[in-house]
């Protein structure tokens, strides 16, 4: 609200759990995105539930805006393979588990995706992941 000059603009109780119990497949940077879109487009100082769930569907990122990946390191190290696991998870989530355009994004074969992901048991964690 600072950044866009308007002060006072509050989200109600029921947005915030709304916003709780939404599943961010684009994790901190989807919740960022859909709570700046949500104050710069309010016009009433107050965001409501509904607001929320429009601007959610209306803001979804491109898979060009996400393009920034985050892998933490253990200070242990980690191997190649859990490094594979974690970018694929990423791209995933990214293109919505459309594992067409992950595959495109990628830059590989969508049969070695499925084998990564066969591999890594995402599948059964796909909600969690």
């Amino acid at each position: 609200a600072t950044n866009y000059r308007k002060p006072g603009i509050r989200f109600t109780d029921k947005t915030i759990a709304k916003a709780q119990q939404y599943h961010w497949p684009g994790n901190v940077r989807e919740l960022c995105n859909v709570v700046e879109r949500a104050v710069l487009f309010n016009k009433s100082g107050i965001i409501k539930p509904g607001d929320l769930k429009v601007v959610i569907r209306n803001s979804r990122i491109s898979i060009s805006d996400r393009q920034q990946i985050s892998i933490n390191i253990p200070p242990q190290g980690i191997s190649l393979q859990d490094i594979e696991v974690t970018v694929v998870k990423q791209v995933l989530n990214m293109c919505n588990w459309n594992k067409s355009a992950a595959a495109e994004f990628l830059k590989i074969s969508r049969p070695r995706l499925r084998r990564i992901i066969e591999a890594a048991g995402l599948e059964s964690n796909r909600r969690k992941s």
